[in-house]
């Protein structure tokens, strides 16, 4: 037998959907049966029917065997966090927090979602964050990251604590509603972004060697290539350049448009001037250098309901201390 507390984030959902989630692999002829049998109770009460919707705050009693729920994929609480992971979570940077979103500046040199080769992943340092805090995730719902940095990129990443919330950020980064800008130090002068311009082109990413490869966009149909289509793309970002540094290297602001992997990378080399230590797109050394790319800042133009309340603002991640722009430099919003 389980007790479980029906959070606000869980309201108005079905409850036959409800336990299908719960325990994934329960056939629907078992509930209609427990229903009958009265196992399935809401507030110490027999439901109607399995298509009744929970409201908060309630209480959910499934009365199963233990060998049922096992059988039925029945997942119990996560085991405490490591003091290592404790450590981790303290030392999480946190440019925001509500009760919907946790919005963190990624560093350098840890993946978001945790690979055969990374010891831990920023998900879990920020689950475990959620979980030293007294926010462990919903029944029907574990906090995640709502987009994506390759691993040796740093900067704002947002987190949605809520479905309702997870839905609202997947809205907006379709609409564009959620502005994505990045700062990228690039080899070479690139005068003539110095008014903003369009970067359009056509994108194929290898899986197995792990890279993008592009080729110019004219914007004729004939080549027939939309950006829905899965094998071949067309991808886009405006990039500015906002001063020239030493060593031949030059400050960008990029507004991301679509969303591809290695995309500002690879677009930016392909244009002739890659980012200054990239190892795989320019001329970084693998395993001593990182390109220089920063996703900066996060503006919440128009957002929908129940973000409303965070329209017009803006989220910056830290410039890193070791990149060479002047100190007395201001950064246009």
């Amino acid at each position: 037998m389980i007790r479980i507390e029906i959070r606000e984030a869980e309201s108005g959902r079905r409850i036959d959907r409800f336990i299908k989630i719960l325990l994934p692999k329960v056939p629907a002829s078992f509930l209609h049966r427990a229903l009958r049998e009265n196992k399935i109770k809401i507030n110490r009460r027999k439901p109607k029917s399995l298509a009744e919707t929970l409201s908060y705050p309630a209480t959910v009693e499934l009365f199963f065997t233990d060998d049922q729920l096992r059988d039925f994929g029945y997942q119990p609480d996560a085991k405490p966090v490591s003091s290592a992971k404790k450590q981790a979570g303290r030392n999480l940077k946190i440019l925001y927090e509500d009760s919907q979103l946790l919005i963190v500046d990624k560093p350098v040199g840890i993946a978001v979602q945790k690979g055969p080769k990374d010891p831990v992943s920023l998900t879990e340092i920020a689950l475990d964050y959620l979980q030293a805090q007294g926010e462990t995730k919903t029944v029907t719902y574990r906090p995640s990251f709502c987009h994506r940095l390759d691993k040796n990129t740093g900067g704002a990443l947002v987190m949605a604590k809520t479905l309702e919330a997870h839905h609202a950020i997947d809205n907006m980064l379709k609409g564009r509603a959620l502005k994505k800008y990045y700062l990228a130090i690039a080899e070479g002068n690139p005068v003539r972004w110095e008014n903003e311009v369009l970067l359009r082109h056509l994108y194929e990413k290898d899986p197995k060697r792990n890279m993008a490869f592009l080729k110019p966009f004219d914007g004729t149909s004939e080549q027939g290539l939309t950006e829905n289509d899965h094998q071949k793309t067309v991808v886009s970002c405006n990039v500015r350049k906002l001063c020239a540094l030493t060593g031949g290297k030059s400050l960008l602001k990029v507004e991301l448009l679509s969303g591809k992997s290695h995309q500002i990378r690879s677009q930016l080399a392909f244009e002739g001037f890659p980012l200054a230590g990239d190892p795989k797109y320019g001329n970084g050394t693998p395993g001593k250098s990182v390109q220089m790319l920063l996703a900066y800042e996060l503006f919440f133009e128009d957002p929908p309901d129940p973000l409303r309340y965070l329209k017009g603002k803006r989220f910056y991640a830290s410039i890193p201390a070791n990149w060479p722009v002047p100190k007395d430099f201001v950064l246009e919003d």
